[in-house]
């Protein structure tokens, strides 16, 4: 079960970069595996997942 906070996560994510969401969340998580973070890259990984799976039932863009 992926945090309710990881979901707030990806939800902002997916507000602030649409499409690319994914790819942030990524370029974060290799940010904080080059700084030796590991429970960070965790976290990362967990919010992109989240992305994946808002993403496949949440419409991008304005609702009408």
């Amino acid at each position: 079960m992926i945090p309710e906070i990881d979901i707030w996560r990806a939800n902002l994510m997916l507000t602030r970069y649409g499409g690319e969401a994914v790819a942030e969340g990524a370029k974060r998580a290799e940010e904080l595996a080059a700084d030796g973070d590991l429970g960070g890259v965790a976290v990362w990984l967990r919010v992109i997942d989240a992305i994946r799976q808002l993403a496949v039932t949440t419409p991008i863009g304005p609702v009408h």
